[in-house]
This record gives structure tokens, C-alpha cells and sequence, in this order.
């Protein structure tokens, strides 16, 4: 049965040979050279292979395909190599020896296209020694298609940027004095996150040409620390494939099986492939290379102090050197040139470093400073009263509603010190015996690794002194007066002076104090003592004797009326010449009546008896924020309302001249 098969096998081989023969390798993605001379030029080293294909292994006179190629850069940009390949299918024998080229534009280290092409020859030999049960009369394999030598060419590109790969390759573009079309395409993808230890790489291949029909393969290949390799494929003539390979120390071995499901499958083992990689010269290259001096600093953010560290250095993920710099933070070290690599330090206290540092191809010399942010910032201080004198405080820090932590000022100096995040807000409480409480919002510098921030705390005053005298404003004499005392609007005390007064008052609270003497106007003033700044006060008070007040209360207001009289008028023209010459002066207008009438009313009518007399300031262009309007209708009388005349005087309007 299989000499039958056999026969089926050589007749479609030479039918297809003459079409043309194009070897589907199945390890072309750990070795791209295989189909494309674009990567005669790939990495700075010296690339030599062997590649072993047997197709249908325990098949008779099944395809056999042995591969040899090595290929290397002459500049840093353009490489020339060498590949030969002889391949047996039966009775038929064909060789194949190519010089390749390839250019590559360089536009970034993660991105360049690259060119290639590879010319030759190639011979077909017809092996009559090894037939079996075949015609060799047959024109087809006699004629001189066979045992002739002829000149061979193919082309191919490659795209890539940040991990994608694009291929075009037309490997026979003139093979036996044709030219040919056949085509293929790659698209893949190296993924590989960064700092990862494995990295993984899809990728597809379609095929074909005029004669041939269109084929494609998909393919995964996972890499570990890029020693250690697996892939799996599937083609589209219903085959799988599955290879393994290791890389170590310039070496890589491959193996790949193909089992297919197709009908002669049954009459074979599979297809290997096996192949060996020897990379070689990489320091010799590195010398022949672009070499720059870079020197720098590592330094601290914003002090500019030096650190001692590891610094590491990696190249398109993999790690090429690692120095320490001295003990003032410099490092020396030598980079290639027109390259772009990884900076990384890692040291206790910092934030992790990370930078790409690229070297230009012109740069011999490069100068690079490395700045690393403190995780923590030193923050410290001292904690003083207002005359600077040192207080032992506790000290709670919040971040949001959490207390973080708590320390304490040193007594003897007022110092603290405390360790903080950079760049974020907090809240200080301090606290000290004898002192009022203090919360501020606090926010440490971005990047510092010392803030300084000091405290200051206001004594705890419980009680303070308020003292003064009560005089006569006209002569200055001592006037016997009673002062009341409103506490938050309430009256908590009355005392009866003799022109002279102390009281205490405890803090925290508002206070308003009245002075009442008789023939007086009475006078209040307010004392605030909810705020921090609170020491022993004097407050001086000089009192006016009612007839002495600037008044019009003998203009005559009928009962229950607000109009103005003529002698109004004149009183209210002179105030009116008085505000123009001394523009610092404000009124006070003070409503009042006598006791005719109920209280709400009387209210309403001395209003109005005050707003009329502002109304005509105002007709007489006086700024309106000089002007203040009371209404105290029948509760300050300045005579008993005991007679029609003592009426008329409560009848009246105050105005009262302030500066």
C-alpha cells in the first residue's frame, strides 16, 4: 500500500516542483531569517544555524530539508549573510545557496523598518538511483527542467513599533527564470509588562501565490525570563503544532512536531523539525559601538542631599548593569550610544525611581542627575506662648477624622518632631496646662523632606480686670454713677460707684456695660472676651449732663405727630453745615415720646420722629452711612411725665455728634 502512495506522492511532487517548492517551516517564528533576509540585519552579534525539516517522518522518499545560514552586521545599520539549503523528496533533489542584505531606518529604538534581499542560485537534480516503481521514461522527469542550474532572488520587509511586528516577503521573487508571486505575511505581537519575568507572543502567517493556495498558520508562543520557550500553531490544512526550545548563553535549541489529520497521516509519523542557534561576537560588537560616558548624581528632591544606592540599568526589559554610586551620590558609567534604557532605585525611605534615559548618537559625554522623593518628611518645630517663651503641649495629627499620631514639645525648649507623608493636608491639636486649646490645618510640602512649623499657644485667662473712671465731660469731675452689667444680653450685676470702678469679668462671654447717673445721658459700652486676646482693660467713661446734648427736644411735636416745625428746620440746616465742615462726624438720631399713647405706638411715632429728621439730611446730600436711627418711644424720659410742659420735653429727638 505505502509503494502505491508513494508513487502518488513523487508524481505531485514533480508537478509541483515545477510550480515551484516552498518549504512551510514551522520554527520561522524563533528564526525569521528562514523566509525574510530583512532580518539579515537584527541584533548586534554574529547568528549562525542549522535547521533540520523532515516532513511525514517513516514515509519513503517524504521531504527532507537541511538549512544552514549565518548572518551578521557589517554597520549598525545595514548586515550581510549567507544561507544554503538542500532538500530531497523522492527522486528529486533541490539546492539552494543565497547572499543577503539587509538596511534598517532607525527611527527609535521601538520602532524601525527594515529591508532585505537575498540573490543566488539554485540547482534541481533528478535522482534516478532512487526510484521505485516509477516511469523514468516519463517526459516530465526527463526533460531539462532538471539538472540545471539557474539564478534565484527573494525580497522581504519588516515593520516594527512598540512590539508589533508586520512582515512581507516574497522569497522566490525569480526562481528558474520566472518570476514568481508567492507571497507571505506575518503579524505579531511581543507582550511583555514591564518588570515581568514572562512575556507572551501571537502572532499569524497567511500564504500563497498564483500557483499556490492560500494558507495560513496562528500561533502563541509563550517565553519564561526569555530562556525558556512553548508554542503552539494551528494550519489551516488541518494541522497543530506544537515546538519547545531554550536560549542560554548565546544558544538556542528548537523542536517543533506537526501532526496532521489529512490522509497521509497514516502513513507517517508526523513531521520534526529541529533546529540550533549559535549567537556569538556580542563583546566584539560592543566595541565596534557607539560608546558614552554618562555621569551624574543621586540626590535627595528639594535638599539636595546625596544618597548612596544601587542604580539599575535595563535595555528593552532585560538588565544589563547595575552600579553604587559613592558615598556624595556619583556614579560613572559607559552606555552605547543611540539607545534608550531604564532607570531604576529602589532605596529605603524613597519613592520607587523610574526614568528612561536616552543617549544620543553624537554624545561621547552625558551628565544625569537622579532626584528621589522622600516617602516621609521630617516635620518639627516649636511650641511658644506669644512672648516666645518654650510650652510642653501634647500634639494630636489627624488626616481626615483618623488620628495618626500623637507627640509632645519638649518643656525646656518648646521642640517637637514628627514623621509625614509629603504633599498631603493634616490637623494639629495642641494642648498645654494653662493654655487655650489650639487646632490648625497644616498641610506638608510636596516632596519636602523637612518642613518646619511653628506653634503658638495663648495663655488660659479665666478672669480679667476691667477698671475706670466715671467723669463729668464738660469739667472732667468725678460723677457718682450706678453700673449694671449684661452678660450674653442678660443683667447679672448692678454697683454704685463713687467715679471710680473694678470689676472682674470671666472669660468666654460678651459683656455690656451701662453707666447711669442722675442729670446724665447714659452711656454703654461691650466688652468681648470670647476670643483669645484677653488681658486687663481700663475703660474711661466721660458722661454728658442731659441739657447738655445737641437736641431739638423743644421743637414743638404735637401729640402724636412727626411732622417738622420751622425751628426744626433751622437745627437740622445747622447739623447739616456741621457734617460738611467736619466729614468725619456721624449722627446718632434718637427717637422718643412721652407717655401718651401705648408703648407700641410710641415706639412707631419716635421712629418716625427720627426717620423724618434723617430724611431731610439725606434731601441735604448727607451720605447715608453717617446716619443712625434709634426708636425708644416712651423709655427714657429726661423729666417725669408729670405735667403738659415735662411732656413736650420727652417729646424730642436726640442727635447725638460721634467721631
Amino acid at each position: 500500500m505505502k509503494k502505491y502512495i508513494f508513487i502518488i506522492l513523487i508524481i505531485f511532487l514533480n508537478i509541483s516542483t515545477k510550480a515551484q517548492e516552498m518549504l512551510n517551516y514551522n520554527l520561522y517564528t524563533q528564526n525569521p531569517y528562514l523566509y525574510n533576509p530583512a532580518y539579515t540585519i537584527d541584533k548586534p552579534v554574529v547568528s549562525a544555524f542549522l535547521n533540520s525539516h523532515i516532513q511525514w517522518m517513516g514515509f519513503d522518499g517524504a521531504p527532507e530539508t537541511n538549512t544552514f545560514g549565518i548572518h551578521a552586521p557589517i554597520t549598525k545599520n545595514m548586515g550581510l549573510g549567507v544561507s544554503i539549503y538542500n532538500q530531497k523528496h523522492g527522486i528529486i533533489n533541490n539546492f539552494n545557496a543565497r547572499l543577503s542584505y539587509g538596511y534598517r531606518a532607525l527611527f527609535s529604538d521601538n520602532h524601525y523598518l527594515q529591508f532585505g534581499t537575498a540573490m543566488g542560485i539554485t540547482n534541481d537534480i533528478l535522482n534516478i538511483s532512487n526510484t521505485v516503481g516509477v516511469d523514468v521514461t516519463d517526459e516530465n522527469l526527463s526533460s531539462d527542467y532538471y539538472n540545471m542550474t539557474s539564478f534565484s532572488a527573494g525580497v522581504g520587509v519588516l515593520y516594527y513599533i512598540n512590539g508589533f511586528e508586520v512582515q512581507a516577503i516574497m522569497p522566490q521573487v525569480y526562481e528558474r527564470n520566472l518570476a514568481n508571486f508567492y507571497t507571505i505575511g506575518v503579524l505579531a505581537y511581543n507582550f511583555k509588562p514591564q518588570d515581568a519575568t514572562w512575556g507572551l507572543k501571537p502572532s499569524v502567517m497567511a500564504r500563497g501565490g498564483n500557483t499556490s493556495p492560500l494558507q495560513f498558520d496562528a500561533n502563541i508562543m509563550a517565553d519564561w525570563k526569555e530562556t525558556v520557550w512553548a508554542q503552539v500553531g494551528y494550519r489551516s490544512n488541518k494541522s497543530m503544532i506544537a515546538s519547545v526550545g531554550v536560549n542560554i548563553k548565546g544558544i538556542g535549541i528548537g523542536y517543533a512536531y506537526q501532526a496532521n489529520s489529512n490522509p497521509i497521516a497514516v502513513a507517517s509519523n508526523g513531521t520534526h523539525e529541529i533546529q540550533l542557534i549559535v549567537n556569538f561576537g556580542e563583546k566584539f560588537f560592543d566595541e565596534k559601538s557607539g560608546k558614552t560616558t554618562v555621569t551624574g548624581r543621586v540626590q535627595t528632591y528639594t535638599e539636595k542631599e546625596p544618597i548612596q544606592t544601587n542604580i539599575v540599568i535595563s535595555e528593552d526589559g532585560k538588565e544589563v548593569k547595575t552600579i553604587t554610586t559613592d558615598e556624595n551620590g556619583y556614579y560613572t558609567m559607559d552606555l552605547k550610544s543611540g539607545k534608550t534604557y531604564d532607570v531604576k532605585i529602589d532605596e529605603d525611605g524613597y519613592k520607587p525611581y523610574n526614568e528612561m534615559l536616552t543617549v544620543a548618537k553624537d554624545e561621547t559625554d552625558k551628565s544625569s542627575d537622579f532626584l528621589l522623593i522622600s516617602e516621609k518628611t521630617n516635620v518639627n518645630g516649636v511650641v511658644t506662648d506669644k512672648n516666645n517663651k518654650p510650652i510642653g503641649a501634647d500634639i494630636k495629627v489627624f488626616e481626615g477624622n483618623n488620628e495618626i499620631l500623637t507627640t509632645t514639645s519638649n518643656p525646656s525648649t518648646g521642640a517637637y518632631d514628627m514623621v509625614l507623608e509629603p504633599g498631603k493636608s493634616y490637623s494639629f491639636e495642641v494642648k498645654a496646662t494653662d493654655f487655650i486649646d489650639k487646632k490648625e490645618d497644616v498641610k506638608v510640602t510636596d516632596k519636602a523632606e523637612n518642613f518646619n512649623h511653628n506653634i503658638v499657644l495663648s495663655a488660659l485667662v479665666t478672669e480679667i480686670n476691667v477698671q475706670g473712671s466715671i467723669t463729668d465731660k464738660k469739667d472732667g469731675s468725678k460723677v457718682p454713677a450706678e453700673l449694671v452689667i449684661y452678660k450674653d444680653g442678660s443683667k447679672i450685676d448692678n454697683i454704685n460707684t463713687t467715679g471710680d470702678y473694678k470689676v472682674e469679668l470671666k472669660t468666654g462671654s460678651s459683656y455690656k456695660l451701662e453707666y447711669k447717673a442722675t442729670d446724665y445721658a447714659t452711656k454703654e459700652i461691650t466688652i468681648d472676651l470670647t476670643g483669645e486676646n484677653n488681658n486687663d482693660q481700663t475703660h474711661n467713661v466721660a458722661l454728658e449732663k442731659v441739657d447738655d446734648i445737641f437736641d431739638i427736644g423743644n421743637i414743638e411735636f404735637e401729640t402724636g405727630t412727626f411732622s417738622l416745625s420751622p425751628k426744626s428746620i433751622i437745627t437740622l440746616n445747622e447739623l447739616v453745615e456741621l457734617m460738611k465742615i467736619y466729614d468725619n462726624i456721624t449722627v446718632e438720631i434718637d427717637g422718643h415720646t412721652d407717655d401718651v399713647g401705648s408703648d407700641e405706638s410710641n415706639i412707631k411715632l419716635s421712629q418716625n420722629r427720627a426717620k423724618v429728621c434723617a430724611n431731610y439730611l439725606l434731601s441735604k446730600n448727607v451720605d447715608p452711612t453717617r446716619i443712625f436711627i434709634n426708636s425708644y418711644g416712651e423709655s427714657k424720659p429726661i423729666v417725669p411725665n408729670n405735667s403738659p410742659e415735662n411732656r413736650a420735653k420727652n417729646r424730642r429727638v436726640e442727635l447725638k455728634i460721634n467721631e
